[in-house]
């Protein structure tokens, strides 16, 4: 598998634009699910190990900046998610 391959649509995202420019708070949820590739009825497990699977691979080619964006997104819009179930 090419790691760095996976990273892509999340260097490419909106989000990870908003974020660099400090204002991931403005990210929606849309946004989030298509750069994971996964639509509003995608189960929440399904969500989170998406997630972790692309902060493994980030981690893995060292792209601190992916990792450190992911960890905000989930700390931010996955938690939104999850209040709203």
């Amino acid at each position: 598998m090419d790691l760095s391959r996976e990273i892509v649509p999340v260097e490419q995202s909106p989000l990870f634009r908003k974020w660099k420019e400090g204002k991931l708070t403005e990210g929606t949820t849309l946004e989030f699910l298509d750069m994971l590739g996964a639509y509003a009825y995608t189960p929440a497990r399904a969500i989170r190990a998406r997630v972790a699977l692309l902060e493994n691979a980030a981690s893995q080619i060292g792209r601190d900046d992916l990792v450190e964006f992911l960890k905000s997104v989930r700390k931010t819009i996955l938690q939104r998610m999850s209040d709203t179930e």
